[in-house]
C-alpha cells in the first residue's frame, strides 16, 4: 500500500474515532477538558496504527485549533451539545481533517 492510500486508510478510520472522542462515546469516558480530550485521542491514535509522533502531533493540532475558538467551559458545553447537533459535529470533523492534512501531508 503506497503512503498515500495509507494515509487516506488511516484517517478514514481516525476521524470517525476522533468524533466518538468529543461526542462521549462510551469507550472514551465522556472527556470533558482539554486534557482528557488529549489522553483519549493519544489512545485512539495509537491503536489505529499512527505512529506516536504523529499522534501526538494530530491531537495538539486539533487541542491547538479548539482552544483557539473555545475556553476551557466553552469547550465542555459545545461537547455536550454536539452529542445531539449534526452542524457541530461536522465542524469537528473539519478540525481533525484540517489537522490530518496538515501533520501527515505539510508536516
Amino acid at each position: 500500500m503506497s503512503n498515500r492510500n495509507k494515509h487516506l486508510f488511516l484517517l478514514g478510520s481516525l476521524l470517525p474515532g476522533l468524533l466518538l472522542l468529543l461526542l462521549g462515546s462510551s469507550w472514551a469516558g465522556s472527556p470533558t477538558s482539554f486534557e482528557q480530550y488529549k489522553g483519549e485521542c493519544l489512545r485512539h491514535t495509537n491503536t489505529r496504527g499512527l505512529s506516536t509522533t504523529d499522534g501526538e502531533k494530530l491531537c495538539n493540532c486539533t487541542i491547538a485549533k479548539f482552544r483557539a475558538n473555545y475556553d476551557a467551559s466553552q469547550f465542555g458545553a459545545i461537547l455536550l451539545k454536539a452529542k445531539a447537533n449534526k452542524k457541530i459535529q461536522a465542524t469537528f470533523k473539519s478540525v481533525g481533517e484540517s489537522c490530518y492534512d496538515e501533520i501527515l501531508y505539510d508536516g
